[in-house]
Formats: structure tokens, sequence, C-alpha cells
């Protein structure tokens, strides 16, 4: 996955590990269904997470709160080095179901972050349409201004005085328009981009199901398995034939106490 837009605070790329990782986003998740070779139906990951296939359940907020706390274990987000991009790996007890889930967190991180983006826009057009309001109604009250001025000063060549203060009040009519045509600027491009509301994110590679089981690793913990049983075997014959050997003397010793 990599970022979209430049963007700052929630919005931005940079945070997408942490809304990955995040309570809201799997909040979100564990309401989502899916299908799986073991319950043979769609189920909402939370029922897969906490074992009940009964989907008219209704959960207690501790439930709802380790049924997030599980999601959140098994969602693994690592940076590509050098790189925008991010690395989503989940863990389930399907491979499918893996593929499904980290489909799923890439729509709801995809519709969490255009969220945030989206009030940003908001809140900057709202900020951009006041600063206007106030700037068209200081532009107006200058305009006034000079038109009073020049009213009631027709024969001014001759006054630097007179002079002087026209070009003030034409240099404070300059300034606040291209003030307002700045901020007028500024509200249509958010206005453009409230209504575009671009994907924040691209995938690169869709999720995929793994065609080698990464864990529980059965090759692994059967060697370990077969060594410590070889281990346990090997300390049991040690002590038997200690205790064989010794077990004259500990009941010699005990007769002549």
């Amino acid at each position: 996955v990599g970022g979209g837009a430049q963007a700052s605070g929630l919005s931005s790329a940079l945070m997408f590990p942490e809304i990955i990782k995040s309570r809201r986003l799997s909040r979100n998740l564990i309401e989502y269904e899916f299908s799986t070779e073991k319950h043979g139906k769609k189920l909402p990951l939370i029922n897969l997470l906490l074992g009940s296939k009964n989907d008219s359940i209704k959960w207690s907020e501790n439930q709802i709160k380790y049924a997030i706390f599980k999601a959140q274990k098994m969602i693994t987000v690592s940076r590509v080095k050098k790189s925008p991009l991010l690395l989503i790996s989940v863990s389930t007890f399907e491979k499918q179901l893996s593929a499904d889930i980290s489909d799923a967190i890439i729509e709801i991180l995809s519709k969490i972050a255009n969220k945030f983006k989206l009030s940003q826009v908001k809140e900057k057009k709202a900020y951009i349409s006041n600063r206007m309001n106030q700037v068209e109604s200081d532009l107006v009250g200058i305009e006034e201004n000079l038109k009073v001025f020049r009213e009631r000063n027709r024969k001014i060549i001759k006054s630097p005085t007179l002079l002087l203060e026209q070009e003030r009040l034409m240099r404070d009519v300059q300034v606040q328009t291209q003030m307002y045509i700045t901020l007028k600027t500024q509200y249509e491009m958010a206005e453009i981009e409230l209504v575009e509301r671009q994907n924040m994110l691209q995938v690169l590679d869709p999720p995929e199901a793994p065609t080698i089981q990464d864990s529980p690793d059965v090759l692994l913990n059967t060697i370990i398995a077969a060594l410590l049983g070889l281990s346990f075997s090997l300390g049991s014959i040690h002590f038997k034939i200690w205790y064989d050997d010794n077990s004259q003397k500990i009941k010699s010793s005990q007769l002549i106490s």
C-alpha cells in the first residue's frame, strides 16, 4: 500500500501504520463478514475471533474490546526501506481468510483516511469563506472611503497631501482586492478538492492467499518436539541407571543410621 496525495494530520500517509493498528479500524473490521472453510458460511470477524457461530449474538463491551485486541494482534504493518510503501500481513487459521481480511483492512483504511481528509477540506473551506466575507466587507468600506474622498476633493493635483492620501486609499483597495482574489482562488480549489475526494492510497499488489503456510511451522515444531522427547528419554535412562547403581548404597545408609 502506498500513500496518495500529500496531506497533513491523520490523513497523512505517514499515519497509515498507526491507523491500521488503531482500535478504530479494528472496531470496524470485526463487524465485517468473512467466509471460511472451517465454518462453511459467512460470519462476522468477531464471531471467528471469539469462537461463536451465532451471528445474532449481542456482544458485551468487554467482549468487543477483547475481539479488537485479538484483531490488532493478527495484523502486522511494516515499511519498505527507502520507500513510501507499506507491507500489510494478516495471520489467521486459513490462508484465504488472511487475504480477505487484508482486503477489508485496505477498504476501511481508505474510508478512514478519506473521511479525515474530507473533514480537513471542509474546515479549510469554512475558514476561507469567513475570511472572504471579512475581506470583502473591508474592501467595500475602503472603496467607499476612496469614492467619498474623490467626490470631496475633485481638484487635488496641486495638493501633495491630498495626492498622498488618495494614493494611500488606492493602495489599500489594491491590497484588499488582491487578498480577496487569493482567498477566492483558494476557496475554488477547496471546492474542487471536496468534489474530487480522491483516494488517499493506492494498492501496488492486492492481497493474495499465501501458497506456503507461514505459521505454525510444522517441520520446526516437529523437530523441536523430537529433540525434547529425545532429551527427556535420555534423561530418564540416565536417572534410572544412576538410581539402580546407588539404590543399594542408599538402603544400606538408611539401615546403619
